[in-house]
């Protein structure tokens, strides 16, 4: 024992999939933490580590499931690690893993094991990219039974709700479970639940309410004490920001941000959430007053008006279901608009309101029977009428648009009277202010010309009204189109429009959104005639022979080259010039193809020589005549100066010499080859500019010589001429002449601004200068310093620390001086910078390398934090240590490399965000100070940040301590400044200006006031979230609050407008109105003028602002106009509509196409500088060009749940006749597609430009291609194929939806494609075998079928070529039903002939099993008597098909025909060649009994089933449907046909598909009603097995049919009679069902003897379905039941149910589902009729209960106890979850059907005796109620007072101890293995 411990085992040798199985947990805990190394160190989420994981996730749910504790921590931690580093595909193991954690990780003592579990769950969300399917996992966790388990449950939904939010994570499913989760005996449940819910109020605020209405009182008092908490915190509803993104929104922001995000412009934040939406639909027509239309009219004003206030109570609902019978109640209050007493109209203007408001979209369709009669009596003079009416009128308009309001609107404002057209147009300005979608082009001209009319109407309101209508609208649609209206009026009236459209503040924008039609090329200006003295010394000669970058050089001559000899152009004309140089047309080329990167500073200083310094010598001899050579030697400065004269009549330019004179001749000869010659370029330059430079310095060649260098800097970059003088200036020794060099480089900064320059090198430049012992050279060097400061900001003082501190202190003196001054406009622009690539990630022009990124790159601050503890240390609960890791972040920051960031923010932000709020204030205050530098440091891109800083610098002003309040105005301040304006930090100020603290509501008022007294608003900047809080702080106790309310109050005046301030007082109360109002009234005098929206012209590469040309006579384009792209005279097509800058749209005909862009000559004018280019954005791909990008997918995401929620919402509006595509719908469909399609494609379905119509048929085209590539297997967009099939089926309704809407317009092509569409797609999905839903079909089955009455024969042919390919992939029943609803009732003959011809089709492929005859056949022989002979025609043919298939019985199927048609259809089936043999019918084609189709295609009243028939699932007591399998041979020969089911003993019977009352409908499963091949199996004979029963002999000849004999068809006739129970008719269903009690009062002993007993015998479960399913109809209303014909029909089904009870045989025969249902029903009308006040439906509670008893005696046993103990569980179960009430009709029914079991409780022990129970049938039954609900949670009932109990569990037992004492004296009665086995 002394000896060392024995060495633990290594385990490391041991492979890990053995080591993941091996009983000694330290070998799995190894295991798990290699595999944690492995996945940390994969290269990629496809590495082949992580397959063996994903194919198998049972090894996953092993690790989170394992035994050992510790084991278990390392287990999770590896299974986090796992799904966090192979990405999305790991979703795929989520249904494995997660119930797995919540069962067994979430309820964990451990802390690491509970944290990692959390993690995971949120990982999995974030990798499948929603949170629908981990809720769904977690829900099962609440019902756990140790309330840890439930408690971490509950805290896992909040951290989803916390970290995602509800876009992420849906709501209802979690707001559906507060109830149970406060209604938990466990306090750390409530309180977990309590903080959920406070965060659920942060992110959808009232709509929460609903949900708490279980809740118990104190626990809701307490839930709203705590939503007051949090809105004075500022944290309440619509503060909610995600803390984490899916992996599919970080891809989505990284792209935004890429791309420069939304074009500069702010986003505006989400409205919070409707809380409608959460609500459920109310049917109110049943809460209407029975007889209101009477009363409307009644001619007492009383009864008027007590029904319309019985109607708004009624309607007073937030979400009202559409129904027809409201079309009639619209139609009666609109005929209430005009009633004589005022308050009958306001009651009938509420009523409308709250309709409008409750159907929402849906209310649209009655917009043309309410509004002309309101607008009508707007001629009240009674304000409160007025009042009412307009509110109505409001919410009518927000149901539909300003483009179909505007024709109900125009005839008013014609009308006589005055009251009348001022308010409608005051409802119309209103209209305008709200409207999101502008009019439509044709309404504009009328509505605006009958506006202009009005401006001078006699009275003063119609004229105030009509001048803000008009300028409203001009807000809208621009000025321009509104200019030939507005510029003849009078100067007066033009005023007050102009004053109208400043003040208007509207929320669409159309006229930005029209494209600009192209400019004339702006002239170039003459060139300026100067006399230009210059020359120059031979530069030095280079000492390397080196190639030019111009092209050769002409071939010399006598004579200058022709391109010199040209005479002084106007300007070159660029438009001439039709071929591009190769060159050119290449680097185009590749720009279109891959924009390249902007060049760096200094990238373009390199140059190379073309020719050899003797070369050029020999070159110059040829080409200057030999005179002026030789006079250029001459001694005499003279003749030099005479050759020169004549060398400048021979060139007009250029040479060198010492003499002043001389040399300025040879400076203005070198600007005139610099703006002429075409091959000047940075080689030429570099031979002049060192000498140049030298020159700076004398008194007589400054000038000359520097504007020569300023021209070369134009035709080369200022850049490459500063580095080419540096070196010559550095040796200078005169001071005079590097004095004046600096000061010329001061002058250049000036004027070209230091874009692309190399900073580095010009500071270096001038430090060196700085240093110069000449007091007027370091003067110069400070001033160009101030110049770079300027442009570059302060940072440029970073590299000055290492100058003396007497140089540093006046350098930082000079630089405070200029603190805030703008740099001055640049008015020069570089050649070499107008060429540079530009990005096309923006949109917009390219702009080159930031200059200071050559001094200071930035950085990314998460990399400066990698290797540090900073962000684990802020997160610590000790404050210093916090306060330690903001220091350290501190001082990284101080360094100057890393004071310049990238606009990216990881962890960090959310870590500063927590300190800024910190409790402890020197953290606080570090906090604010680190947020203010980053600010800085990441400049304008930081405003996408803002939104998690605004709101808590905001609330820091709440501090009492002074230095944080000051240290947070700093903050803010840095913030607006690096973000240049408050765009980005609008949103939050708002909502922290809503808070109650005065001392940070003042403290903020004040800053901005302060701000906005140096900062002026841009046009873009929207005030209205501050407009409602500043409002109310005009009213605050505190004075300082109010003072800086006043000083805010003109700039929201002015952002806002002064009528939308006013709406604000609304809400306030008299007094405090009275005292604000005037305060907004004198704000709006001294408000300052609100911005001018300016139409900024494109922006240069360079700067931001455009600049005049150095010429006399400039012309540049107009604020409106776009200027020409590379003057080449053609428009860029810039568009004010954001377009993914990605992917470009194709272009209209306007554009420059690639083979057609020629670059102009770079040469400006003689003598003048480069004009800077007023817009450099490179021409965009035509419409014609492949500019489609291959690779982006036009559909994204595989979601099936979202494609369901679409098509729940508005399947159904989808329908259209023949009119073209709605504006309403294709905005809706827009908003549906934008997160499911690519921009590229959404951009070109939804064009609204001249050519949309080839966009469309662009966009079908690519929706095509993408569904056949598919279709063939193709990967064309880069994502396997598999993936790509999932995300088409989970969108294929989008292109259903796009069809419908465009198929009607008129253009062949687009419904061509269209056509084309609907053909891939339909057969993409039966590729994928896919079924379509119904919701799905009606998107565009519907329009289809209108579509087959189209004028053109092509469109007719190939729209029946779909539907005849449309049941490959949905059901021909369906497809019979739709063409039944919409083709037979189309008012278009084709429609209904084509509708006739596909009846026909179907009926011959599938039979009369696609259809129900009896309500078929009737619809197609109304036809016969149609007007068009062709619709008779095709009626009487698809008859004939029906008459081939049934024979005879179609004339009882037809229905009642009148003679004449009936003779029409007698004719025609003479000509039929004759119907099938009856045998053949009944198994070729067999006709769907109507018994099969009770229980499949007729639904109960209370059912939410689609409208649409079922004709599936047919119960297997009855005759198969159609497409049974072909019949065997041996059933020609007279044996008996193949069976169309399997025996029960191989098929149990499918459940009922009653749907029941009490929860959701169970649905029923498919059943193979078939078999096919050899595999038969053998026929059941029910009426064999009834003999057999019945004690007769079995007789073989009545088991088969001879092939002469006729069929027996009494088991048709008991299929119709059961059938006609179901009639409409009650009386033909008494006739029915007298028929079936004439068989049921045949003796049971009899019975065997009746052919029609036998038959029915085999329909006992199809005929109680039916009986239940009208007795459903019956009782639905009770107050229908009590009239004659529906007492008669209940008590002859009371009466058919008490018969065949009566039958032991037949009530043996049901199945525990159809007794089920019938007790469910039974109970149900139990209670009904026994608490009727009627006394004769009160008799019926009696009979009714004779029944339920004679079940119990004639019904199996078991049977009943199954069914009672499955509707006892079904009542029950919910109520919990419900918060049933003791005095609920479900608490009764459970009541009711627990004394139902009781009674046969009491007769177990005689039922053992007699062997009419068996109890091996009977304890499995109770043992699956045990487990459905444990025994705990009974008690638990009990505990919590829900009705009934515990006393479902208690009977339970007493049923067990009956069977016990029972069981001993009755086992010899029972079978052996229940001996050897007595515990079962």
């Amino acid at each position: 024992m002394d000896g060392p411990p024995p060495q633990e085992e290594d385990f490391s040798q041991v492979p890990i999939s053995d080591r993941l199985k091996h009983k000694n947990w330290k070998a799995r805990v190894s295991a798990y933490e290699q595999l944690v190394k492995t996945f940390q160190t994969t290269a990629s989420d496809v590495d082949p580590a992580f397959k063996p994981y994903l194919s198998n996730p049972d090894l996953l749910k092993g690790m989170v499931t394992d035994a050992n504790a510790v084991a278990q921590e390392k287990g999770v931690e590896c299974v986090v690690s796992f799904v966090k580093f192979a990405g999305e595909t790991t979703a795929r193991t989520r249904e494995v893993v997660l119930p797995a954690v919540v069962d067994k990780c979430l309820g964990s003592t451990r802390a690491g094991t509970k944290n990692n579990a959390v993690e995971l769950v949120l990982q999995y969300v974030e990798m499948e990219n929603g949170a629908a399917g981990v809720v769904a996992d977690l829900l099962p966790g609440l019902n756990a039974k140790q309330p840890k388990a439930v408690a971490g449950t509950v805290l896992v939904l909040k951290e989803l709700v916390r970290q995602f939010g509800t876009p992420t994570v849906p709501p209802p499913p979690i707001l559906k479970t507060l109830p149970k989760i406060f209604g938990h005996s466990d306090k750390t449940v409530r309180a977990e639940g309590t903080a959920l819910t406070q965060n659920l109020y942060q992110c959808i605020g009232a709509a929460i309410e609903p949900f708490l209405n279980d809740l118990k009182p104190v626990q809701v008092k307490e839930l709203h004490e705590a939503f007051e908490a949090l809105e004075k915190d500022g944290k309440g509803k619509g503060t909610f920001k995600a803390e984490r993104l899916t992996r599919q929104q970080a891809r989505d922001a990284e792209q935004l941000a890429a791309s420069g995000g939304a074009s500069g412009e702010v986003e505006e934040e989400a409205a919070p959430p409707d809380p409608r939406m959460f609500a459920e639909e109310e049917d109110v027509v049943p809460k209407l007053p029975s007889g209101y239309q009477a009363a409307l009219a009644s001619s007492k004003w009383k009864e008027r008006k007590d029904a319309l206030d019985e109607i708004v109570t009624a309607l007073n609902t937030p979400k009202i279901k559409d129904a027809p019978e409201l079309g009639d109640l619209v139609k009666a209050l609109s005929g209430r608009m005009g009633d004589a007493n005022i308050n009958c109209v306001m009651g009938a203007a509420a009523c409308v309101e709250a309709l409008a408001k409750g159907l929402m979209g849906a209310f649209a369709r009655h917009r043309e029977t309410v509004v002309p009669p309101m607008l009508g009596r707007l001629k009240e003079r009674k304000q409160n009428v007025v009042d009412a009416l307009g509110a109505a009128l409001d919410a009518v308009f927000a149901t539909t648009t300003l483009a179909d309001i505007i024709s109900d609107i125009q005839p008013p404002l014609s009308d006589k009277n005055p009251q009348i057209k001022e308010g409608t147009l005051k409802f119309l300005h209103r209209c305008l202010l709200s409207t999101r979608t502008p009019p439509a082009p044709p309404q504009v001209k009328p509505i605006s010309e009958t506006l202009a009319v009005l401006l001078g109407d006699s009275a003063s309101g119609v004229r105030d009204e009509a001048a803000l209508s008009l300028g409203a609208l001009m807000k809208i649609v621009g000025e321009r189109v509104l200019n030939p209206i507005v510029d003849p009026l009078e100067a007066a009236r033009k005023t007050k429009v102009k004053e109208a459209f400043d003040q208007a503040v509207v929320k669409c924008k159309a006229g930005s959104t029209a494209p600009k039609p192209p400019p004339a090329a702006p002239k170039e200006a003459p060139p300026v005639k100067k006399k230009v003295p210059a020359v120059v010394k031979k530069a030095a000669r280079p000492t390397s022979p080196v190639v030019e970058d111009g092209p050769p050089s002409p071939t010399p001559g006598a004579k200058p080259p022709a391109r010199l000899m040209a005479k002084k152009p106007a300007a070159p004309a660029p438009a001439a010039v039709k071929k591009p140089p190769a060159a050119a047309a290449s680097a185009a080329g590749a720009k279109a193809a891959k924009p390249a990167a902007p060049a760096p500073p200094g990238a373009l200083d390199t140059f190379k020589y073309k020719h050899t310094p003797e070369d050029a010598e020999a070159l110059a001899a040829e080409l200057i005549p030999s005179s002026i050579a030789t006079d250029f030697a001459d001694a005499n400065w003279k003749t030099r100066l005479a050759a020169l004269d004549e060398m400048n009549k021979w060139l007009e330019g250029v040479i060198a010499d010492v003499d002043s004179e001389v040399s300025a001749k040879i400076y203005g000869i070198l600007s005139m080859l610099a703006a002429s010659c075409p091959t000047f370029g940075r080689s030429s330059a570099a031979l002049s500019v060192p000498h140049l430079s030298e020159k700076l310095g004398d008194i007589k060649l400054k000038k000359p010589a520097g504007e020569t260098l300023l021209l070369f800097a134009e035709k080369t970059s200022l850049s490459f001429v500063f580095n080419q003088a540096y070196d010559p200036l550095s040796k200078q020794k005169a001071p005079k002449v590097l004095a004046d060099s600096i000061t010329w480089m001061n002058q250049a900064l000036t004027e070209f601004g230091i874009a692309g320059l190399s900073l580095r090198n010009l500071i270096e430049f001038l430090k060196d200068a700085l240093k110069n012992s000449n007091a007027a050279v370091r003067s110069s060097a400070t001033s160009t310093f101030i110049t770079v400061r300027l442009f570059a900001g302060a940072s440029i003082k970073d590299l000055l620390e290492d100058l003396n501190p007497q140089l540093l202190t006046t350098i930082q003196s000079e630089f405070e001086k200029v603190e805030g001054q703008a740099a001055p406009e640049p008015t020069r622009t570089s050649a070499d910078l107008a060429t540079l690539p530009q990005s096309s990630s923006s949109g917009k022009a390219g702009k080159v390398a930031d200059p200071m990124d050559d001094l200071f790159p930035r950085v990314e601050i998460d990399k400066l934090l990698a290797g540090t503890t900073i962000l684990t240390d802020a997160k610590s609960d000790a404050w210093k240590t916090r306060k330690e890791a903001l220091e350290a972040l501190q001082s990284i920051l101080d360094v100057a490399a890393n004071k310049r960031l990238k606009p990216t923010m990881g962890e960090i932000g959310q870590v500063l965000k927590a300190r800024v709020a910190d409790t402890n204030k020197a953290v606080q205050l570090i906090a604010l100070d680190l947020v203010s530098r980053i600010a800085t440091g990441m400049s304008k891109p930081f405003e996408k940040h803002t939104r998690f800083f605004a709101l808590p610098v905001a609330t820091a002003l709440a501090d009492q301590k002074t230095h944080i309040r000051a240290a947070a105005i700093q903050t803010l301040t840095s913030i607006a400044t690096a973000c240049e304006g408050l765009d980005s930090m609008v949103n939050g100020l708002g909502t922290a200006l809503e808070s109650s603290n005065p001392v940070q509501r003042s403290s903020l008022l004040t800053w901005i006031a302060d701000w906005f007294k140096d900062h002026k608003g841009g046009p873009g900047l929207d005030l209205q979230p501050w407009a409602a809080p500043v409002v109310s702080c005009l009213e605050d106790r505190n004075g300082d609050v109010r003072k800086g309310a006043q000083a805010v109050l003109p700039i929201i005046v002015a952002g806002v407008g002064f009528d939308r301030v006013m709406r604000e007082t609304s809400s306030l109360k008299p007094a405090s109105r009275s005292m604000v109002v005037p305060l907004i009234q004198a704000a709006r005098a001294s408000a300052p003028a609100p911005p001018a929206p300016v139409v900024k012209p494109p922006t240069n590469v360079a700067t931001s602002e455009p600049v005049k040309a150095p010429s006399p006579e400039p012309s540049s384009p107009s604020p409106t106009t776009i200027p020409p792209a590379f003057g080449n005279g053609r428009s860029t097509g810039v568009r004010s509509r954001k377009i993914q800058p990605t992917v470009p749209r194709p272009e209209s005909s306007v554009f420059v196409r690639d083979d057609e862009a020629v670059p102009p000559s770079r040469l400006a004018k003689p003598g003048i500088g480069l004009k800077r280019p007023a817009n450099v954005m490179p021409a965009k791909p035509s419409a014609a060009s492949p500019t489609l990008s291959s690779s982006t997918t036009p559909f994204i995401g595989a979601n099936l749940d979202a494609k369901k929620a679409r098509l729940a919402k508005d399947s159904t509006k989808w329908i259209f006749e023949s009119n073209p595509s709605r504006k309403d719908l294709a905005d809706n469909l827009q908003r549906q597609m934008e997160p499911h399609a690519s921009r590229e494609l959404i951009t070109l379905l939804f064009s609204h430009e001249h050519n949309a119509v080839n966009d469309h048929v662009s966009g079908l085209g690519m929706m095509a291609d993408c569904y056949a590539a598919t279709l063939a297997g193709e990967e064309k967009y880069g994502v396997p194929i598999n993936d790509m099939r999932s995300t088409l089926v989970a969108n294929s309704d989008l292109p259903f939806k796009f069809v419908s809407l465009t198929v009607h317009e008129s253009q062949p092509n687009l419904i061509t494609k269209c056509l084309d569409v609907l053909d891939h797609v339909l057969a993409f999905l039966r590729s994928a075998n896919y079924q379509l839903t119904d919701q799905e079909a009606l998107c565009f089955v519907p329009t289809m079928i209108h579509k087959l009455g189209d004028a053109r024969e092509a469109v007719r042919v190939r729209v029946s070529q779909i539907m005849q390919t449309l049941p490959k992939v949905y059901a021909y029943s369906r497809i019979f039903q739709l063409l039944l609803d919409h083709g037979l009732k189309s008012k278009v003959a084709k429609t209904r002939q084509g509708t006739l011809d596909e009846l026909e089709g179907i009926l011959k492929k599938a039979g009369m099993g696609a259809c129900e005859p009896h309500k078929a056949l009737p619809a197609i022989a109304s036809m016969i008597a149609d007007k068009d002979a062709h619709v008779r025609k095709s009626a009487l043919a698809a008859l004939s098909e029906a008459y081939i298939l049934v024979g005879e019985k179609i004339w009882t199927l037809v229905g009642r025909l009148s003679p004449k048609d009936k003779t029409q259809l007698e004719e025609r089936l003479r000509r039929v060649s004759g119907s099938a043999p009856q045998d053949t019918i009944r198994h070729d084609s067999p006709v769907q009994p109507q018994g099969a189709s009770l229980t499949s295609g007729i639904v109960r009243p209370s059912s939410p089933v689609s409208h649409l028939p079922r004709t599936t699932g047919a119960s297997p007591s009855l005759i198969s449907r159609a497409m049974s399998p072909p019949p065997n041979p041996r059933a020609v020969n007279g044996s008996p046909p193949p069976p169309t089911s399997p025996p029960p003993s191989v098929i149990s019977r499918p459940k009922s598909m009653l749907p029941s009352r009490l929860g959701p409908s169970r649905a029923r499963p498919n059943i193979p009603t078939s078999t096919s091949g050899n595999h038969l199996v053998a026929p059941v004979d029910h009426r064999r097995a009834l003999r057999q029963l019945n004690g007769g002999p079995v007789s073989h000849a009545s088991a088969s049919t001879s092939s002469d004999e006729p069929p027996v068809s009494v088991g048709d006739d008991v299929s119709i009679t059961i059938s006609s129970i179901l009639s409409h008719d009650p009386s033909r269903s008494v006739d029915a069902l007298k028929k079936i009690q004439r068989i049921l009062e045949i003796a049971p002993p009899d019975a065997r003897a009746s052919p029609s007993y036998v038959e029915l015998s085999e329909h006992t479960e199809g005929l109680v379905e039916t009986i239940t399913l009208q007795m459903a109809h019956v009782f639905e209303r009770p107050d229908a039941i009590i009239e004659p014909d529906n007492f008669r029909l209940a008590k002859h089904l009371i009466q058919t149910l008490n018969a065949f009870c009566d039958h032991p045989l037949l009530a043996e025969s049901l199945s525990v589902d159809i007794v089920t249902a019938l007790l469910e029903e039974l109970t149900a009308r139990l209670l009904q009729t026994d608490d009727s006040p009627d006394s004769k439906i009160k008799d019926l509670s009696r009979f009714i209960n004779m029944i339920i008893l004679r079940l119990f005696a004639t019904g199996r046993r078991i049977v009943v106890f199954r069914a009672l103990f499955g509707l006892l569980l079904q009542v029950v179960k919910p109520f919990p979850v419900n918060g049933t009430t003791p005095d609920s009709r479900e608490a009764k029914i459970a009541e009711l059907v627990l004394k139902c079991v009781w009674k046969l409780a009491r007769n177990i022990p005689g039922d053992l005796e007699k062997n009419l129970l068996d109890p091996s049938e009977l304890f499995p039954a109770i043992e699956h109620f045990l487990q459905s609900v444990p025994p705990n949670e009974w008690r638990a009932r009990a505990t919590n007072k829900i009705p009934a109990g515990d006393m479902p569990l208690r009977t339970i037992k007493v049923i067990i101890q009956h069977v016990h004492n029972s069981g001993m004296k009755c086992m010899n009665n029972y079978p052996l293995h229940l001996k050897i086995h007595p515990q079962r």
